[in-house]
């Protein structure tokens, strides 16, 4: 019993967590529904226009940001499976056999279109209503008229909806660059305590934060659309462009600062470093992080910062970047140097990440003897 009750407990807790989310999206779903009917029924004069009412609902779908090349696809998928009803209907009468044809197009036409089952079901729904429901008023075509006042209704709501673009790929942003400033806090513990454990947690954190990453680049196409199209989101398209050019490098770095943290663990169980090495690594490990930290601030700053506002990161990468030989940090045996080595490619991507090209971010290494 007592099982069952922290079942229902946390059902209900989930089911009202995931609605309370879901408000401004009902919200939308359900003005713009309301305001397609309104329009198809006063506008146009259709009687009982349901149609424009089920194509928005349809059209925008249940997604928190739907995208404007998805919206425009459901929208014309769902528009062409009622003019397909409307179509044979007029064409081959209305009777059993006409909407088993109808029903095998729609979902033949929808399987092209879309890959998701229920959008299948969806616009199946649509087409087959159109044959099995009382004839339109209106005339044969009324419907598909609705259904292209209810997607039309839905595409503005996309297009002009007041919405800051950037606000979930600088939340993803934030997430990945986090983690990264934690591993590195984490590796100048490592060598400040002499614990390779505490390199392996830094490892183990950036090992699963792969999905955050995914995380970011899902966002950015929505978010580029939102600027592009969006009059309200235009003024951000810089700082999104600024953004889609560093995600690969920041992946990259991630990658980079992987291995760099296994080898870390590994030449601390076997002690290559003296405690001057170690010193100079706990203040470089640490001065990175800080970089790490400065560079997702400015990246996601206000909008009224301009492009030269990622100079003064690029100026402490470029410092970190200069440091990097062997001699510097006093390492001599070839796990320390190998350690020292593994840094470069990772100061090289994060400076190009900042906004310069990969030969100006190499320039700035110092020569290996």
């Amino acid at each position: 019993m007592g099982k069952l009750r922290a079942f229902a407990v946390q059902r209900v807790k989930t089911g009202a967590s995931r609605a309370q989310s879901s408000v401004l999206a009902a919200a939308q779903m359900a003005i713009t529904a309301t305001v397609a009917y309104s329009i198809a029924h006063t506008v146009l004069g259709h009687q009982e226009p349901l149609f424009a009412a089920t194509a928005a609902l349809i059209a925008l779908g249940f997604n928190r940001d739907p995208k404007i090349r998805k919206v425009l696809e459901v929208s014309i998928g769902c528009t062409l499976g009622i003019l397909i009803g409307d179509l044979l209907m007029h064409w081959l009468g209305r009777d059993i056999w006409v909407a088993t044809l109808v029903l095998f197009v729609s979902i033949l036409l929808a399987r092209f279109l879309d890959s998701g089952a229920a959008f299948t079901m969806q616009m199946g729904l649509q087409s087959v209503l159109v044959v099995l429901l009382p004839e339109a008023q209106g005339g044969p075509f009324t419907r598909s008229l609705d259904a292209i006042v209810g997607c039309v209704c839905a595409l503005l709501v996309v297009f002009l909806m007041p919405k800051d673009p950037r606000t979930e790929p600088f939340a993803a942003l934030n997430a990945v660059s986090g983690d990264m400033v934690r591993a590195c806090q984490d590796a100048a513990e490592a060598f400040r305590s002499e614990r390779a454990a505490a390199a392996w947690h830094a490892l183990i954190l950036l090992r699963r934060n792969q999905h955050k990453i995914t995380a970011l680049e899902t966002t950015l196409p929505t978010s580029t659309e939102q600027a592009t199209f969006n009059p309200s989101g235009r003024k951000h398209r810089s700082q999104i462009d600024q953004l889609s050019a560093a995600i690969p490098q920041l992946d990259l770095a991630v990658r980079s600062l992987r291995i760099i943290l296994r080898r870390t663990a590994s030449a601390l169980d076997a002690g290559v470093f003296d405690a001057k090495a170690r010193t100079e690594l706990v203040a470089y490990f640490s001065a990175l992080a800080d970089a790490v930290a400065l560079f997702s601030s400015t990246l996601a700053a206000s909008r009224t910062l301009k492009y030269h506002s990622m100079g003064l990161p690029r100026e402490e990468f470029a410092a970190l970047a200069m440091k990097l030989s062997p001699e510097q940090f006093g390492v001599h045996s070839i796990e320390g140097q190998s350690l020292i080595l593994l840094l470069r490619p990772l100061l090289v991507d994060l400076l190009v990440a900042t906004g310069i090209e990969r030969s100006a971010a190499v320039a700035y290494l110092p020569d290996i003897e």
